[in-house]
């Protein structure tokens, strides 16, 4: 359980489910990675968009310092989130090979990454 999501409104940025990245339980102090099941269907050649709302508050300042949420395409970093925040809006524009691959590593107990209103879309 070191990635998943959950459902609870007052932690989400918009409606109900967000993604948390890091130990759900404390267990362990590896980081969490989320993917979708299936590559993106994107035409290799076009820039996509890849936007969210990432949050690194939930256990304060000092517990949070070492948080980071890495967000990759097709295995390579393209944007490197760190440290304490709470919900902060970013972007990446990234160039499709064709069924690719988005991840997000994060978290690190007791740090976790919060993930909400995540985009994709045409540049």
């Amino acid at each position: 359980m070191d990635a998943w999501l959950y459902r609870y409104n007052s932690y989400a940025h918009s409606g109900s489910v967000f993604a948390v990245l890091g130990s759900g339980f404390g267990y362990d102090q590896f980081a969490g990675t989320l993917t979708p099941a299936k590559p993106l269907k994107t035409k290799a050649g076009k820039k996509y968009v890849v936007s969210f709302f990432c949050d690194q508050s939930v256990n304060g300042p000092s517990y949070q310092a070492d948080g980071f949420t890495d967000v990759s395409w097709n295995g390579e970093k393209v944007l490197a989130v760190s440290g304490y925040q709470t919900w902060t809006y970013y972007e990446v524009t990234v160039t499709a090979k064709g069924n690719d691959v988005l991840s997000f590593r994060g978290g690190k107990a007791p740090a976790y990454s919060f993930l909400d209103d995540l985009k994709i879309r045409l540049a």
